[in-house]
């Protein structure tokens, strides 16, 4: 009896911190950034010796190789030393400067679009205003780790702008870009600090 006592609270505790925060007001950039990812792809054409010994260099390296059309091969690896040009970084905070995100009137109760074993997907009907575009409607999804959850707030309209909710007063952007050196393709997620006025 006990079990199941704990069980069905456990379950409850689990369901009310699967809700979405309540988001109200207008959030800014605070000018700090970080990186989350970094990953690169490296094509391989492994009809030569050349081609062959670099892809067999990569796979030692710690890259995964997945075959692709014509003998080629698209090798990948993720590694949070790779760094992205200075440039690149100051055009990220550029961007960000710009941007705010404002939820305008009382936000509609959110609802479940869809349930699985880790995700809980939300839809929450209300207005929101993000570079000069008005959402009538965004999605939230909450994302269960176990012993930690992660909550997203994403909107989709000409583009799709996703963010961390951290909490009700707090934001995080996420921005992703690339940068390519010769064969080589660099792939960045960064997330920028978002707070209210």
């Amino acid at each position: 009896m006990k079990v199941l006592s704990f069980s069905i609270l456990f379950f409850i505790s689990s369901s009310i911190l699967a809700t979405p925060h309540q988001l109200r007001g207008k959030f800014s950039f605070k000018g700090s950034i970080k990186k989350t990812s970094s990953s690169v792809v490296e094509p391989v054409y492994a009809f030569t010796s050349s081609g062959r010994s670099r892809l067999g260099q990569l796979k030692s390296d710690g890259y995964t190789c997945k075959a692709v059309p014509r003998q080629s091969y698209r090798c990948k690896k993720f590694d949070k030393s790779f760094s992205p040009r200075p440039s690149s970084l100051e055009r990220i905070k550029e961007e960000l400067s710009w941007e705010t995100l404002e939820f305008i009137g009382e936000q509609g109760r959110p609802y479940i679009d869809n349930e699985g074993e880790v995700i809980t997907f939300y839809k929450v009907d209300g207005k929101v205003k993000f570079m000069g575009e008005v959402f009538e409607q965004y999605d939230y999804w909450v994302i269960d780790y176990g012993d930690h959850q992660v909550h997203k707030l994403i909107l989709r309209g000409s583009d799709r702008h996703e963010f961390i909710v951290n909490s009700e007063e707090s934001l995080s952007r996420v921005k992703t870009f690339s940068n390519q050196e010769k064969k080589r393709f660099f792939r960045f997620i960064y997330q920028g600090e978002f707070s209210l006025f």
